[in-house]
């Protein structure tokens, strides 16, 4: 009920779609090319074919005040854009005990998001955008660019250390 819109209860609504970009997806894509070994601060990743990376956060360290990333395979393809489409696959841990708690690979494989516009968390939104298509990105987020700003979230005061690879755009 949206009365501010001019709808009641018993309203029906009717909603037409029209697609203007589809893409189909390989669920088991991944970024190809030698990867480069990360930054001695920052972690280290292993990406066996086929599954989630491994990330290994360095003994003792602090995590960074900011947003880090690194370009772990350099693809050939497109720059990405703000407001596209982005394919990607993606693992995800958390800096403090470095236990996984998201990875495309555990849920379908490849999956597809808007980038650029504040659908995902703002460190993937600056440490995605102008990367290339083919990339494998290494990411290090604050919690203010990460779920910091959903007190909610269980994950709201933990860095993440995400593995991306830019498989596409829509």
């Amino acid at each position: 009920l949206n009365t501010s819109a001019g709808l009641a209860a018993k309203d029906v609504l009717i909603w037409v779609v029209d697609p203007v970009g589809a893409a189909a997806i390989d669920a088991k894509a991944e970024a190809k090319g030698e990867q480069a070994a990360s930054e001695p601060s920052l972690p280290k990743v292993e990406s066996p074919s086929q599954k989630a990376a491994v990330i290994t956060i360095p003994k003792g360290a602090k995590p960074p005040k900011g947003l880090e990333e690194q370009v772990l395979i350099k693809g050939s393809g497109k720059k990405v854009e703000a407001g596209q489409g982005l394919i990607a696959q993606y693992t995800g841990v958390k800096w403090e005990d470095g236990k996984k708690f998201d990875s495309s690979w555990d849920h379908g494989g490849a999956t597809a998001f808007q980038i650029g516009t504040g659908s995902v968390v703002a460190g993937w939104d600056k440490g995605l955008v102008g990367k290339n298509v083919g990339d494998r990105v290494l990411l290090v987020i604050p919690p203010a660019l990460g779920y910091g700003a959903s007190p909610g979230s269980e994950l709201a005061k933990n860095t993440l250390v995400f593995v991306v690879d830019i498989l596409g755009t829509v």
